[in-house]
């Protein structure tokens, strides 16, 4: 029977943690040698009260761990997964986000599969397609996991960091088992707004769009703090669809890709009516024209977008397509092991209560 450990971070979702936390504990009651770990990922929302008042008696009765860390100024998956893990002191890690429920003798399915075959690991990554709340459940033995040093800290957006995560497990020569049942993949529904919030602190000030083709538009998100990301963003299907050239068509995996390499960091400013954008030091002036923005020596038509849900979604197209670029890299290099300087570090402190 291995020691299996239940792996949470949470920042600012109490509200998940109410609903999933006790349930989790109670439907895996039959599996003795099972531990949960729950990270407050320096929370502002009244988690170690909470913890302290409503969950002592699974810390003194040892089937919860609760440590705090208050260094983070906002949310990053690979980081707080990886210091979770190393916090585990179970033979197998599992992690369970916050808005999941693990259903009722999870603990119990995954020693099984352990017991039947050690040299593999459990997602619920499915070609047939898994809903997009659980696609964070991997489970795997805490010596595979430090054998590829964890999920890549470079990663610092949402996304893609799990997938990232798998690949390399399976470059380490193990095998990946689908979680299928679907009493083990229930989840809390929450909107992309919700998901995003404690990965930005940085709020967006603007965002404008150059329409290019049907297939391509160049982005320009201008920040607060007069910081800016730019790229162009692909439409593969319209891409493919539109082009002559063979050579240029491509069976792209996704949907949308950027023109470039990465997005292009740069800075903003106001003048009068007009706009500056810098990149590589290449400024950009853009003058106000019937609520369009003009760059005066092309004419080029810049749209300035107000739908917040055209918004939001542009955003988190930003913050995945980061990741996704980071983890194709390691795809083709076909690497396991990152983070060679170092991973899952902070200072954290073990409430006992």
């Amino acid at each position: 029977m291995f020691k299996i450990s239940f792996c949470t971070t949470c920042m600012n979702r109490l509200s998940h943690l109410k609903q999933t936390l006790k349930r989790n504990i109670l439907d895996n009651e039959d599996y003795p040698n099972l531990e949960f770990i729950l990270l407050d990922y320096n929370s502002t929302d009244g988690l170690k009260e909470y913890v302290r008042s409503e969950l002592h008696t699974f810390i003194t009765s040892k089937k919860l761990v609760y440590y705090r860390t208050e260094e983070p100024k906002k949310y990053n998956m690979s980081h707080s997964r990886n210091l979770a893990y190393k916090l585990a002191t179970g033979d197998i890690v599992c992690n369970i986000d916050a808005d999941n429920f693990t259903g009722a003798g999870f603990a119990t399915y995954i020693n099984g599969v352990f017991k039947k075959n050690g040299n593999v690991f459990l997602s619920t990554h499915d070609e047939g397609g898994v809903k997009k709340d659980v696609l964070g459940r991997i489970c795997v033995k805490k010596k595979d996991f430090l054998a590829v040093n964890g999920y890549d800290e470079t990663m610092k957006h949402y996304g893609f960091d799990d997938y990232d995560f798998l690949n390399r497990l399976q470059f380490l020569g193990l095998t990946k088992k689908v979680i299928s049942a679907p009493q083990f993949l229930n989840a809390i529904t929450h909107s992309t707004a919700e998901r995003m919030e404690n990965f930005i602190t940085v709020k967006l000030e603007k965002l404008l769009i150059k329409y290019i083709s049907p297939a391509e538009s160049t982005l320009h998100f201008l920040y607060t703090n007069n910081t800016c990301a730019v790229g162009t963003i692909v439409n593969n299907h319209n891409f493919n669809a539109i082009t002559s050239d063979v050579a240029l068509k491509k069976a792209l995996k996704y949907r949308f890709s950027i023109a470039e390499k990465s997005w292009a960091e740069g800075g903003w400013q106001t003048n009068d009516d007009s706009i500056i954008i810098s990149i590589n030091n290449n400024p950009l002036k853009l003058d106000r024209k019937e609520q369009r923005w003009l760059e005066d020596k092309m004419q080029n038509k810049y749209r300035d977008i107000s739908s917040t849900v055209i918004i939001e979604e542009m955003i988190f197209f930003l913050h995945q397509l980061s990741n996704r670029l980071i983890m194709e890299s390691n795809c083709l290099k076909g690497i396991s092991k990152v983070n060679n300087a170092g991973f899952g570090e902070a200072i954290v402190f073990k409430e006992l209560y």
